[in-house]
This record gives structure tokens, sequence and C-alpha cells, in this order.
């Protein structure tokens, strides 16, 4: 008796059936799920390239259907997501559905949304977006570098020096108590990006996985990183059983992909072969001579387009003659209904849609049955929440409908338009960052798309005010903004509209906020209030790269026309304050203090400014003053110990400190100082025991275990000085802690080491004179005098109107 089939296994091998052309690949993609993790012929990165429309897509998305037919849990993400947290996000999802809970990095995701609205939603942290000085984007130079930025970005602001770093992360602390919710919020892709592997690994245990991440020309400039990361095993180990696939324009970069090139396999894609074809158009039952020669003509051979003509095919023989001159215009003769005709060109307008979107431009009164025909369209796919176009049978639509009919293009977009406007008014409006809900985001992009298909000319100047406001989102949401931006000056072909946005997405792409303020600036006709808030944000960004000067200019403008305005005046004073200028940094500082006379932070700007002139009782008096106005103000108190600690009241200093770390007991930036208090009074014990903490709260800050170094040189104990401050120099090779440490090799009597240290700290730092001297000392004592004489030219050549000193 023969073995029953079930319906399913005959779809699959029809579906395998009519997949035509790239055998060879689908037989080496199946062949490598065969071969064993440790066998040299096992390839774990496809790298899949191509012009749009050669079927990359197609392409991957077979290989996923290999994959799970062998078993493997699969899962894909493309240029919807627009950051790292979003595409584990859409992966975890796709690989919880194949059998896998993703319980721990999906529970963890839930809690940073969550703590991402509260931190959004609070007052207190959007005081620190408007000074500015209290806050970073995501780490200062490190979130430069790193595209994938975490909720610091999402709350506008930047920061100049570790210290206000230091007071944001306190309030962090002190805002969600628990260690792992502070973790979660400063360094989210971090966090999130161990779990997600943690649970890939566990995952990978019992099936082979199989990840794809298509069209990565749009998304390789956050992606990438990410992904060279994990495969360098940054966040954890990945497992062996593990396939990914990458889908693009362009070929990986070889320099970038050097280290891992062993393990990728290059699959440039080309058009269809002639005879692949002729295979697909015989599939699809089109013999006819003619109709063949025809669509191989128009069609350049693209699966995209030979799959839509094939599909459609002609009524007749004598249509193949008719004169169209494009595929586009091909496919749309062939099809013999007006109205679907219609539908198909008029269903490109958006970006993407579903039934509500095509009744707005629809004239069909049959709207339900328009729209499944549209759905099923060859070039038509669902996405997770729509249904689009592909990408080159929609250009081809769009440019074919504005030429047929420029005013009905216009009438289109502008009916969209409204459909979205009337969608945004009615979202409530949201308590703290207007970009969080999606459903708004969605419509205020839509909106703006389609106003500057529509009239490009006329909407462009809302559109670049409306660009500066949403830098002040997150990096993922400007992404996606200048996206939008971008497809629009494409669609439209509007040149202006080009210019500006390829501008704006060069910026964008670089992670260089300041160059995109700066490009928004020089559009001439930008609203008033735009152009300030555009000030004041590159006053931010100049700051977080220590730029003060250039940042008070900025701030200078913008109080020349509005002199109330908080965000410019708090930077200023900031900026003012770390250039030396305290005179002018305190005045702004009383400005602060007549605009919010109950609130405490104007106070403790003007504390801050004190202490660094060394007016140690002023700055006393504000800290207190804002303690008196708000007690819980762990941050005040701690600033206040520190004051304490440098006019030698090491036991007043320890008092705030404690009280600081009863208000927040999980930050160890306390800890740290307040053994230093401990140690000043002779408390070794306790002084150890605070270093203990602290390095359990913050084991990857140095000044920690530096301190930590320094305690137990003051007891004596060289052995474990040297062991944490070793430790200290693994997380930052500073100068300064290797001059420590020379003297500390100096101390136990070991030349040689604290002559390597004392090199170091010389090559990191070649402009001290103070390290040549002593260096200088050093071969003195070991009788090496050349050397010394050339150590000690140095030094006075460094510093000639100091010479005596080193004499």
């Amino acid at each position: 008796m023969n073995e029953r089939t079930d319906l399913q296994s005959i779809i699959k091998r029809r579906q395998r059936a009519d997949f035509v052309g790239r055998q060879e690949l689908l037989a080496r993609f199946t062949e490598n799920l065969a071969l064993p993790v440790d066998d040299e012929r096992r390839t774990f990165v496809f790298a899949v390239h191509g012009v749009a429309g050669v079927g990359k897509t197609y392409l991957v998305q077979q290989f996923q259907r290999i994959a799970a037919e062998h078993g493997a849990a699969c899962g894909s993400t493309d240029e919807s997501a627009y950051d790292v947290i979003e595409t584990m996000d859409v992966l975890s999802a796709a690989l919880a559905g194949e059998g896998s809970e993703f319980k721990d990095f999906r529970w963890r995701l839930s809690a940073y949304r969550e703590r991402q609205r509260e931190l959004m939603a609070d007052p207190q942290s959007r005081e620190f977006g408007t000074l500015g000085a209290l806050l970073t984007r995501a780490g200062m130079a490190a979130a430069k570098a790193d595209p994938s930025l975490g909720v610091l970005a999402d709350v506008a602001g930047a920061a100049i020096t570790d210290e206000h770093l230091d007071r944001f992360r306190t309030y962090v602390s002190r805002k969600f108590r628990n260690a792992e919710d502070v973790r979660l919020v400063l360094e989210p892709v971090a966090v999130l990006t161990k779990l997600f592997v943690a649970d890939l690994s566990r995952l990978a245990k019992r099936r082979t996985v199989s990840l794809v991440f298509d069209t990565f020309e749009r998304t390789s400039h956050f992606l990438q990183p990410w992904i060279l990361d994990l495969l360098e095993g940054k966040y954890g180990a990945l497992p062996a059983e593990l396939v990914m696939t990458i889908a693009g324009q362009r070929q990986l970069d070889v320099n970038d992909w050097a280290p891992y090139l062993g393990i990728v396999e290059d699959v440039p894609l080309a058009p269809f072969t002639e005879a692949e074809a002729r295979e697909l158009l015989a599939r699809h039952n089109v013999h006819d001579p003619h109709t063949v020669a025809t669509i191989l003509s128009l069609s350049g051979r693209l699966p995209v387009w030979l799959n839509a003509l094939a599909v459609r095919g002609p009524a007749d023989e004598h249509s193949v003659e008719d004169p169209a001159n494009s595929a586009v215009e091909r496919f749309l003769k062939w099809e013999p209904d007006a109205r679907l005709r219609d539908a198909a060109l008029t269903a490109a307008t958006p970006r993407h849609f579903n039934a509500d979107v095509l009744a707005v431009i629809s004239n069909d009164a049959d709207e339900a049955d328009v729209f499944d025909w549209v759905c099923n369209l060859p070039f038509v796919t669902r996405t997770r929440d729509n249904w689009k176009y592909h990408d080159v049978a929609r250009s081809a639509m769009l440019r074919l409908l504005k030429a047929r009919s420029p005013q009905r293009w216009r009438d289109l977009h502008q009916r969209l338009a409204g459909h979205y406007r009337t969608e945004r008014e009615a979202v409530p409006e949201p308590d703290g960052d207007e970009w969080e809900d999606p459903t708004r985001l969605n419509c205020v992009l839509e909106e703006c798309y389609h106003q500057l298909c529509a009239e490009p000319q006329a909407n462009l100047a809302d559109a670049m005010a409306d660009s500066v406001a949403i830098a002040e989102a997150d990096r993922a949401v400007l992404r996606r903004w200048v996206s939008m931006m971008n497809e629009a000056a494409a669609d439209s072909g509007d040149e202006t509209l080009l210019r500006w946005t390829r501008r704006l997405d060069d910026a964008v792409r670089k992670n260089d906020l300041e160059a995109y303020l700066t490009i928004l600036l020089g559009f001439p006709n930008l609203a008033s209030d735009a152009r300030l808030d555009a000030l004041v944000q590159r006053g931010y960004e100049r700051m977080s790269s220590a730029r003060f000067e250039d940042a008070i200019e900025d701030f200078d403008q913008v109080l020349d026309e509005d002199q109330d305005m908080v965000g410019a005046l708090g930077g200023r004073a900031v900026a003012l304050r770390a250039v030396g200028r305290y005179g002018e940094a305190l005045a702004d500082a009383a400005r602060l203090a007549e605009r919010f006379p109950s609130e405490d932070w104007p106070l403790e700007v003007s504390a801050g400014i004190h202490h660094d002139m060394g007016r140690h009782l002023d700055a006393l008096i504000d800290y207190t003053r804002a303690l008196d106005r708000r007690p819980d103000n762990d941050g005040c108190l701690f600033k206040r110990a520190e004051v304490y600690l440098d006019m030698g009241r090491a036991a007043d200093a320890l008092n705030d400190y404690t009280r600081a770390l009863e208000l927040n007991p999980n930050e160890g930036w306390y800890f740290s100082r307040r053994a230093v208090a401990y140690r000043t009074l002779g408390d070794y014990d306790k002084a150890l025991a605070d270093h203990a903490r602290a390095a359990e709260l913050e084991p990857g800050l140095s000044t920690v275990y530096a301190q930590w170094a320094v305690t137990y040189e003051k007891m004596g104990n060289c052995a474990q000085a040297v062991e944490k401050l070793t430790k200290a120099i693994e997380l930052d090779e500073d100068p300064v802690y290797l001059l420590l440490r020379s003297a500390m090799w100096r101390g136990t009597g070991d030349g040689d080491r604290a002559l390597t240290d004392m090199e170091r700290a010389i090559e990191l730092d070649p402009e001290d004179a103070e390290n040549f001297f002593i260096r200088a000392v050093m071969y003195r004592e070991m009788g090496r005098f050349t050397e010394a004489l050339a150590d000690h030219a140095r030094a006075i050549e460094l510093v000639p109107g100091e010479a005596e000193v080193f004499t």
C-alpha cells in the first residue's frame, strides 16, 4: 500500500517546483545544513547581494523554507526594523513562534520599554533635557560610535564631563532603585543582547537556528556593527548551530568583515539567464515566441518583472504588438478589467496599505474585491501590519501615475495626507515623548510623506521645521524620519527636496547630529522657533565634544532673540563654567534661579560653579538651600559631601554620603566616595567594605578600583594596591593610573616594572613635562645618566618658563 500523503506535503513540493533558477544556490544551502558544525566546509553567514528586483528576498525566503523543512527555527527581519532593539524584538517574536519562549529576553524587553515610558513621563527627566548638562546621548563618545542608542538618547541633552554623566546616572539610580533596571536603562543594547544570545543558545541546543537580515542596504549602518560584535563574542558565545543570511544590494565590505571571511560565503545574484527566464515563462504557460521575446526585453530578465508579466499575460497574441514601452505599462495593458488596472496603479501611491487606506483613494464601489485582488498581485507582499509593493514595481507604477496625470498624482497624495492627519488627531496626546506611540508616529510620517509628494516646494519648510523637532527623538525614529523624506524626494522627483534630504541622510548615517542640525540651520526658510530650537540642540551637541566656545556662540544667538529661553540659558551657564568664565556662568545661574524661585536645580548649578572656583562656603550655602527645597535629593547631598571633603571636613562629608546612600543604596559611586571619607578618617575596615560594595555595583568603573588601590597603599599593602590598580588599568589605560602603579612598583623596589609603566604613561601623554622629570629621576637612580639628561632636557623644553623646577 502506498504511504498516505498530506496536502501540506503536496503544496510544499509544488512550491519547490515553481521556483525557477538559483537551483545551485538552493542545493548549496541545503548541503550546508547537513554539514557538521565543525566541518571546515560549513558556512555560517550567507551574504546575498544584487540589484533591486533580482530576487534576493524570494531567494532568502526559499532558504528559510528549506531550513524549516530541515527542522530549523527561523526568524527574519528587514528595513521595517529601525534599530537593534527592534530587530531583536522581531527575531525573538518569530523564534518564539517556532517553539522557543525567549522568555528572558522578552521579559526584560518589556521591562525596558516600561522603564523608558516612566522616564519620559517624569517631569524631572525633562528638566535634565532642558538643562542639557545633566544628560548624555548614550554615554558621550561611546554613543557617537554606537548607532544603537538607548533611552539616554530619548531624553534630549548632552553631557560635558563624567561628572554630569554621573549625575544623570544618579538620577536614574534613584528613580528605579533596582540595580538591574538601572543597567537596563543606561545600557539597553548590551543588556538585552546578552539575554537574546542566551535565549538563542538555549534554542540552538534543540534545533538549528536560521536568521535572515533582508534589505541590508537600508539597515547595515546600525546592524552591521552589532552583528560583528555578535560574531566577536562581545555579548556571549554564539551557538554553532546558527546560520545567518544577509541580503542587500551591496557586497559586504571585505575590510569590515576580514576577521570572519572564513565563515562567510559570498552569494552574488545576477538577472536570470535567458534559459532560466524562458523556463519561468513556460511554467506560466507563456509559449508564444512574440510574447516571450517581449517579456524578455521589457523585464531585463529581472525575476520581479518576469513573474509579474508572466502571471498577468496578454489577453491575446495581438496585444503583444501594443506599443507599450515599459514593463509596468505592459503589465497594465494585459489586465482586461479597467477598474483593476486603475486599482493596481493607485494602490502604489501609499508606501504601505490596508483596506482602509485603499478606500481613501479608491473610486470603486466594490472595494473589498479590489483590495483582495491587489493583495494577490505577484509583486505585493504582506508585512507585519500591512501590505506593500516591491520597491521596483512601486517605483515604476509611481512614475507612470505621475506622468499620466500630475493633477491626479497630487489629488491622491493630498487625500492620503488628509487621511493620516485625521488618524493622527484621533490619537490621544502623549504624556511624555510624542514620538513614542507607534500609531501616532506612523501617522506623522505618512502625512508628511504624502504632503511632500503632493507639493514638495510648498511643504518643504514645514518638513524641515519638523526635522528639527524630531532630532530630539530616539535615533531609530530619526532614521525613519530621514528615510521617509528620502523616499518622498525620490518619488516626487523634486530636485530641491532631494538635495536637502541627501545631506540630512548622510549626517544621520554618520550618526553626526551636529552636522544634521547645521544642515537644517542652513535652510533659508527655516521657521524662527525651529531655528532657535536647532541652535539650542546644536549647542548641547557641541558641549558633548568639549567645544564649549562654539556652544556658547549658539546659546548667545538664541538668547539675543529670546533672553528667557531656559534651554539656552542653562546650557550657556554650564558651558561658561567649563571654560572658566565663572562670573558669566554665575550670572546665568542667577537668572535661572529668578525664573524658577522654588526649584532646587538652579541652586545646584550655581553651587557647582562656586565649587569649581574654590569658593567652598558659597557652594555649601547654595547646596544647602537646594536641599531645603528638596531634602530627598541624594545627588545634591553627594555634591555637598564632595565640598565638605575638599574642605577637610571628612566627618561632615561622611554624614552626607551616608544620607545619600540611604536614599539611593544602589549607586556604586557613592560607596566609592564614602570609602574615601572613611580612609581620610583612618577607618580602613569600613573604607575597604565600601570599596568592595562599589566594585559590586560598578564593576566596569575604573576609578572605583583606583580609589581602592589608594586605600591599600595608605595601609601599606602594596601587593593589594597593585592588584586593584592593575584592574583599573585593564578597564581604562589612563596615564594617571600608570603613574600611580609606577610609584608603587618603585616602593617595592621593582625598578624595571616601574620604568615600564612610566614609559607607557609618557607614550600616552607625551606633553606632560613632569612625567619626563620623574623618569629622569628613575634613570639617575639606575645609573643611566645619558637618558636622565635627555629627559631633563625634554621636560625643560616642554615648560621653559619653569626650568628651575626640573633642575
